[in-house]
């Protein structure tokens, strides 16, 4: 008898919702058809002295890149698009990586008044990884450079913006 409860209680064991272990497969590799994958994204959202503030950038690996920004109603806001070189992307990685886009962490200060800047630095392919981290526009500190990188950017290849 004392076999019996025994095996029943290992096979009830065995039917437990008590939650497996799965492995993970890492994601079968894909075939980069279209060099179009982002390299950068940079948004700046929030509320400033004046108002609401929105701008967006993505630049992709093909050099395609957009700009756009808007405020209020019945702000229409306005976007562009511009083309870099092959070489021109490959500078701004470089830039980018110099600045520290690839490790800089959230700002951890708190800030009224001024719009959250994010910024997202792709590595420009398909299974890329990104790293992601967000400030305070206008604090400067060590978002100076990356800034600087960011607005240079839109200078140059956005002059009417």
């Amino acid at each position: 008898m004392l076999r019996f409860a025994f095996a029943a209680a290992l096979a009830a064991l065995s039917f437990s919702p008590v939650p497996q272990a799965h492995t993970q497969l890492a994601p079968a590799p894909c075939a980069q058809v279209w060099k179009h994958e982002p390299v950068l994204t940079y948004d700046v959202a929030g509320s400033t002295l004046i108002g609401p503030l929105y701008l967006h950038l993505a630049v992709y690996n093909d050099g395609h890149a957009i700009v756009s920004r808007t405020s209020t109603d019945p702000d229409p806001g306005a976007a562009q698009t511009s083309s870099l070189s092959a070489a021109e992307v490959q500078q701004l990685r470089a830039d980018l990586i110099a600045a520290g886009a690839d490790s800089l962490c959230d700002d951890t200060l708190q800030a009224n008044d001024a719009p959250l800047s994010t910024i997202t630095y792709f590595r420009g392919t398909t299974n890329g990884t990104t790293h992601t981290f967000s400030y305070w526009a206008g604090f400067g500190g060590s978002y100076a450079a990356v800034e600087q990188v960011v607005t240079n950017l839109i200078a140059t290849k956005f002059p009417n913006f």
